[in-house]
């Protein structure tokens, strides 16, 4: 990537940040962008030339720009690579291009403006190392990791069908007892009933 940027900042004269490298860089990484972009969907080098010039060209007019007023001069300068452009590569490069910019747009504000030297404010975040691992020769083999995995959820399958086992059991000795009373309450009232 940084050599595509090198290579295609020798094609063009970068006077728009002149002495100022870093916002040159980011000036090529756009244009750059955008080329590779072209060049990925199939358009040919004509139309690929327009958009390096188009789009280097963009960048600086943005400057100051409301969202809508950037993708207004987006399609505008869109529009004017349209002879090479059939109308499914000028949406689709439109659509990118408003949308790199438009995830960007504060960045490249601020880029534009000059303002790169933005205030930052040092923090300091803890590190957490991860768990110290069994050297190789201790660990568990793939294939052996696996089958254990797999016998530990069977087993626990296992359990879980020996536990609705015994509850349905435990529900059948009921409905067996509570069978068993009425038919005994039945024959004990009979008894009764013959010994009148």
């Amino acid at each position: 990537r940084d050599e595509g940027i090198l290579r295609l900042s020798r094609y063009f004269q970068w006077r728009e940040f002149d002495g100022d490298d870093q916002r040159q860089y980011l000036h090529q990484e756009f244009v750059y962008e955008n080329v590779m972009y072209s060049v990925k969907r199939g358009l040919p080098w004509s139309a690929v030339a327009q958009i390096a010039n188009m789009t280097k060209e963009l960048l600086p007019e943005l400057k100051g720009l409301e969202k809508s007023e950037a993708i207004s001069l987006i399609q505008t300068r869109l529009s004017q690579c349209r002879p090479q452009l059939s109308p499914a590569h000028h949406a689709a490069l439109c659509d990118f291009i408003v949308q790199d910019y438009i995830c960007h747009q504060r960045l490249y504000q601020a880029f534009l403006k000059g303002e790169m030297n933005l205030k930052s404010m040092p923090s300091q975040l803890e590190i957490h190392l991860p768990p110290r691992h069994l050297p190789l020769s201790k660990g568990t083999d793939a294939v052996v990791w696996e089958k254990q995995r797999t016998l530990r959820e069977l087993m626990a399958a296992e359990a879980e069908k020996q536990a609705e086992i015994h509850k349905l059991k435990e529900q059948a000795d009921t409905q067996l007892m509570a069978k068993l009373r009425d038919t005994l309450g039945d024959l004990s009232l009979e008894k009764q009933l013959d010994k009148q």
